[in-house]
């Protein structure tokens, strides 16, 4: 299991087991998206703005997803390793 990303969020290490131990199909396997964390972590943030702190929606999404899509292209430049 990857401790740095459990490291930081400890209840997740259940969950995490969980999906590591799990039979992997195609139907478990779920979206293969690069930096899926990072983009999480950019959308949590612009609804933290838009609903705690008034951010314009239309705004703050328009640059959540130009941050997001950044996320993407760099992940493209650098592919992730293919599980096996």
């Amino acid at each position: 299991m990857a401790d740095d990303c459990v490291e930081p969020h400890p209840g997740f290490r259940i969950a995490a087991e969980q999906v590591a131990s799990a039979e992997r199909t195609p139907a478990a396997a779920g979206p293969v998206v690069g930096n899926l964390n990072g983009i999480n972590t950019v959308i949590t943030y612009a609804m933290e703005d838009v609903l705690l702190r008034g951010a314009d929606p239309a705004i703050r999404f328009r640059a959540a997803a130009e941050e997001a899509e950044a996320l993407l292209d760099i992940t493209t430049e650098r592919p992730l390793p293919t599980h096996r």
